[in-house]
C-alpha cells in the first residue's frame, strides 16, 4: 500500500522529539506525535533495531498498544520492561495508569492469530468481520489468555479481564481499502462495576455476535463530553458514528506519520519501522 508523504505534513508539524527523565536515564528515547508515543533505546550496539509505539486516549480511558518488541532488546543494565515504559509515558502525560480502563492491540504481522481469529468466527457462526465479545468462561478464553496480548494487557493492567472484544476496522489509504483486525481488552475500575452492577453477564445477556459493543462503549463516552442538541436521533447517531470513522482514520495516519519521522530521524532503523503493508513513497 502507498501513502504519500506529502500527507503528512500537519501530522508531521506535531511531532516532538524529547526524552522524559525516567526514560531518559534508563537509556531511551520518545518521539510524541498527539496522543501516540514511540520509544527507542539509544545506548544499544549499531546492530540493533527496537520500537514501541504507544498510545493514551485519556477521555475513553484506554491506551493502544501497537507495536511492542520488549522480547528484541537485550538485557542490559537500565533496560525498562513493557509495564514500566508504558507507565512512564502515561505519568509524563498525566494519567493515572489505575484509570485506564481499555488496553486494545491491532494484530499485525501475525498470521497464526489472524487464524484463530477466523476459528472464533467460524466456530460462532459469524461472518468474517463481525465483531465478536469472548467472556471468562468461553471456549475460546483459553485462546486468547495465551496469546501474547492477553500477557501485555495484564502486564499493564492488574485487574481482571472482564471482556474481550474482537473487532475488524476498515481504514482507507488514498482510496484503496484495508482491515486490520484488533483487541479490546476490558479492565473496569471499581466505580465502573458499580455502575454497571456486580451481577457477572449471562449467556442470555450477552450482546451477540456481529453487533457493536466497542461503537457503542464509544459513543457512550462521547455524549459525557459532547453537549449538543440533535434535531433529532437519527442525526445525533448519524454524527456519533461518522466522528468515530474519522477519529479511527485520523489514528492510522498519525501512526503512519510516527512511522515516517522514525526513518528520517533514524534511518539505521528502516528495516524495524517500515512496516512490509505500507510504502511511504514521496
Amino acid at each position: 500500500m502507498r501513502f504519500s508523504s506529502a500527507s503528512l505534513p500537519l501530522a508531521l508539524s506535531l511531532l516532538n522529539l524529547a526524552q522524559g527523565a525516567l526514560l531518559e536515564d534508563h537509556g531511551y528515547k520518545k518521539i510524541s506525535l498527539e496522543y501516540m508515543d514511540a520509544v527507542l533505546p539509544t545506548n544499544v550496539d549499531a546492530g540493533y533495531r527496537f520500537l514501541d509505539i504507544f498510545a493514551f486516549y485519556p477521555w475513553m480511558d484506554s491506551a493502544v498498544m501497537y507495536t511492542i518488541n520488549d522480547h528484541k532488546e537485550p538485557e542490559r543494565k537500565g533496560k525498562l520492561s513493557t509495564a514500566e515504559i508504558y507507565n512512564a509515558l502515561a505519568k509524563e502525560r498525566n494519567i493515572n495508569p489505575e484509570r485506564i480502563e481499555w488496553v486494545i492491540f491491532e494484530i499485525d504481522d501475525d498470521p497464526d492469530m489472524v487464524r484463530q481469529i477466523e476459528d472464533i468466527r467460524v466456530s460462532r457462526y459469524a461472518d468474517d468481520t463481525d465483531e465478536v465479545v469472548i467472556y471468562p468462561g468461553d471456549m475460546e478464553w483459553d485462546t486468547m489468555r495465551n496469546s501474547q496480548y492477553f500477557k501485555h494487557a495484564t502486564q499493564v493492567n492488574q485487574r481482571a479481564v472482564e471482556k474481550i472484544i474482537v473487532r475488524t476496522i476498515k481504514r482507507k489509504v488514498l482510496g484503496q481499502d484495508y482491515q486490520v483486525d484488533c483487541f479490546h481488552f476490558y479492565f473496569p475500575t471499581p466505580e465502573t462495576k458499580k455502575l454497571e452492577g456486580t451481577a457477572s453477564v449471562s449467556v442470555n445477556d450477552r450482546p451477540k455476535d456481529g453487533g457493536s459493543e466497542w461503537e457503542n462503549a464509544w459513543k457512550k463516552e462521547l455524549k459525557k463530553m459532547w453537549k449538543v442538541d440533535w434535531e433529532s436521533d437519527e442525526a445525533e447517531e448519524k454524527a456519533l458514528t461518522d466522528f468515530l470513522s474519522q477519529q479511527e482514520q485520523q489514528e492510522m495516519e498519525s501512526f503512519l506519520a510516527l512511522h515516517h519521522e522514525v526513518r528520517v530521524l533514524f534511518p539505521e532503523l528502516a528495516g524495524d519501522v517500515d512496516s512490509s503493508s505500507f510504502d511511504f513513497s514521496t
